[in-house]
């Protein structure tokens, strides 16, 4: 089994959704202030809704 070390941190996920009429990448797990942060895309937004939204359907709950 091979570790990453912190400086090879794997790329954050992320989701292109459009919410209200407004296209936006969300990123899917917080960027928090670790080494990720000052590598994030361009626009990349973190919302708890859209966390939590995702963890719930990674989970196999239903949208409704």
């Amino acid at each position: 089994m091979s570790r990453t070390s912190p400086q090879q941190q794997l790329p954050l996920p992320t989701l292109r959704l459009v919410v209200n009429g407004i296209p936006t990448t969300y990123l899917l797990e917080d960027p928090g202030t670790g080494p990720h942060a000052a590598s994030l895309p361009d626009g990349a937004v973190y919302d708890l809704r859209i966390h939590a939204a995702w963890v719930l359907a990674r989970q196999g709950h239903r949208t409704s």
